[in-house]
């Protein structure tokens, strides 16, 4: 990540991995930035930086089963496009869950931007319905006045809608209506209401969030509209003709904001291909400067595109991008590691940590498989670097059907697994590939010792794995990341690549896994 060779430069995405739908809000000098979290759980991560380049996540908008639920989300299902906002020293997140039984949009308070988050407050319609559609927004009027927004339809299809709400109840104040379509391209959605000497902003994404994905604004005098698109519109794409073979693409869903320094600044989602047009590693969040030309539109990075080195203005010419850490844990603390994952909500009395020594995870297996849209015995950490390596210890004994390992996991669908298990009294070791409908098994190792070190060696092109055990190396093999890559995916996939511990058995008293080092390294390549 360190951009050493440009002064005044930094490099792109400044949140690698799986970190999208960016939504940033600003106290003082310090700010402040959520994203989705979709089927993944604890939700909506939230960062805090004080130089916009350099973020650490500082906790989870959404981190109890009251808050979220997901225990029917499919893949890529569940939390879509938070928008976080401050107002009258009060943190508002807002976003929809969209296999909760209790609605569809809500919104959760703290007065620390760490939280702890209030209880969901659903959202209904002036009628007391809930209200479909995606990406909600909340915009604070000058006048006090508060607008909800998110995607609606009407006869003309898809467009952004908005009420007036009252926050104290979560029901809108008047039908929802429609005040913008767009620019004629497909999917607009991702609204977001600014009020800049005047005139009210409304960005939105358009075009789909793929190749096609791009920035779109339209302003008004009056914040019920009419709208008027933007002459250059869209502000930000990848689709321009220089950036076409670039790393970056598929860039949008932006949130725009001012600085303390008052510079401006426009905060969006893209994606890094690793091999031509693949991507696998997830959306990712990336940062650009932003000028105003003299009929007061802004101007995104001077030509309305994202390279991987981009300009710093303000305060912030000087920041020095610092690596993002590698990350080790022998799970010796009560509580996880935030970079922590589970799939879907979790069933805790099958994670025990720290284990009866003071040290590791232990995983007891479920009759839930990788294999399906369940919440296995499964514990991630994103991939945030194209090259980079993990090296796990386990101590594992067994029965008859009880697996555990390490999954390198997009979807139930495409998924490679290192497998400990035992096959006619005997364990072995093997490495498995799921791709679509097809799912291969390598060859099964026999194992003679009940601990093993799993390793695994990424690239931007392939992952490969082996298994020291009694002193001895097995070499598993490899799998191709153009296999775990959205484009090869019968469904688009809106996540990106984790890399886990897990455990599963049909079995009634499955043997427990003891996992008693987790270690994530960056690489610069194998």
């Amino acid at each position: 990540m360190k951009n050493t060779s440009i002064p005044n430069t930094f490099t792109n995405p400044v949140i690698p991995g799986f970190y999208s739908d960016p939504s940033i809000c600003r106290d003082g000098s310090h700010y402040y930035a959520a994203f989705s979290s979709f089927e993944y759980y604890p939700g909506v991560p939230l960062f805090h930086s004080c130089d916009l380049i350099n973020w650490k996540q500082i906790s989870y908008c959404l981190a109890s089963d009251s808050q979220l639920s997901l225990e029917d989300a499919v893949t890529s299902d569940g939390i879509y496009a938070p928008t976080l906002r401050l107002f009258n020293h009060k943190f508002y997140m807002i976003t929809s869950n969209r296999c909760s039984k209790y609605g569809n949009h809500f919104y959760v308070t703290a007065s620390r931007p760490e939280g702890p988050y209030s209880e969901p407050v659903w959202i209904t319609d002036h009628l007391g319905n809930s209200i479909g559609g995606v990406d909600p927004s909340l915009f604070f009027d000058a006048d006090g006045s508060v607008y909800f927004s998110c995607v609606a339809w009407d006869k003309e299809g898809q467009g952004i809608g908005q009420a007036c709400i009252d926050l104290d109840t979560g029901k809108l104040r008047e039908p929802l209506r429609i005040i913008w379509h767009g620019t004629g391209r497909t999917f607009p959605e991702g609204p977001h209401t600014y009020l800049v000497n005047g005139w009210y902003y409304l960005m939105i994404a358009e075009g789909g969030t793929e190749y096609g994905h791009q920035v779109s604004i339209a302003r008004s005098r009056n914040i019920r509209g009419p709208y008027e698109p933007c002459p250059h519109n869209p502000v930000l794409s990848q689709n321009y003709q220089i950036i076409q073979s670039g790393c970056i693409q598929g860039t949008g869903h932006g949130d725009l904001f001012q600085a303390h320094d008052g510079t401006w600044w426009l905060i969006v989602h893209g994606f890094r291909t690793s091999l031509g047009k693949l991507h696998h590693l997830g959306r990712e969040t990336m940062l650009v400067p932003v000028t105003w030309d003299e009929e007061e539109w802004p101007v995104v990075n001077q030509n309305g595109c994202i390279g991987e080195s981009t300009s710093l203005q303000g305060v912030f010419s000087n920041v020095v991008q610092e690596d993002i850490p590698d990350f080790t844990d022998d799970f010796s603390s009560d509580t996880l590691d935030m970079q922590w994952n589970f799939l879907r909500n979790p069933r805790m009395q099958n994670y025990h940590f720290p284990a009866a020594n003071g040290k590791g995870v232990i995983l007891v297996g479920t009759a839930n498989t990788l294999n399906e849209e369940k919440s296995p015995v499964w514990l991630g950490i994103r991939q945030r670097h194209f090259n980079c390596s993990v090296e796990i210890r386990m101590t594992f004994t067994p029965s008859e059907s009880d697996e555990a390992g390490f999954t390198v996991y997009q979807t139930p669908e495409h998924h490679y697994d290192v497998a400990v298990t035992s096959e006619n009294g005997k364990t072995v070791c093997f490495l498995r590939k799921k791709v679509g409908d097809i799912e291969w098994t390598g060859e099964k190792m026999i194992m003679h010792a009940d601990t093993f070190t799993i390793q695994m060696f990424a690239s931007r092109t392939g992952y490969h794995f082996s298994v020291l055990s009694d002193g001895k190396e097995y070499r598993l093999g490899s799998g191709r990341t153009q296999l775990l890559s959205t484009e090869a995916m019968q469904y688009q996939n809106f996540t990106g690549t984790f890399l886990a511990l897990y455990a599963t058995s049909p079995n009634p008293e499955p043997v427990p896994a003891h996992f008693t080092f987790f270690q994530y390294r960056s690489a610069k390549e194998f």
